[in-house]
């Protein structure tokens, strides 16, 4: 039985995420999105409760969304790439707004 309070909406869009005190970035795709949380995949191995910081662009002429997320799950997915649960838990009040109102079919 799902358990969620806000459906997930399926969306590819390409994301950036880096581990909180590291310095590179990771360019990776998500699979779906909610104000809740978000799945992707990623070519990097990335423990449980790792705490992330995602970038997603939405439109190109727009500023990308920007929070902190903390993975939940994570699901190998062939060499060099899994799947990635992770649960945002510090994000703008602004960007919860955009989230909530999104559109996904205009991207």
């Amino acid at each position: 039985m799902e358990r969620r309070r806000f459906l997930r909406i399926s969306v590819s869009l390409p994301l950036k995420f880096k581990k909180i005190r590291y310095v590179t970035k990771e360019g990776s795709i998500s699979k779906d999105l909610n104000i809740q949380g978000i799945r992707f995949l990623s070519q990097e191995f990335l423990p449980v409760s790792t705490n992330i910081k995602v970038e997603i662009k939405l439109h190109k002429d727009k500023e990308p969304l920007r929070f902190i997320a903390k993975t939940l799950w994570i699901k190998s997915r062939g060499e060099n790439l899994y799947e990635v649960g992770a649960k945002i838990i510090e994000i703008s009040k602004e960007d919860v707004k955009i989230l909530s109102e999104l559109n996904f079919k205009d991207i």
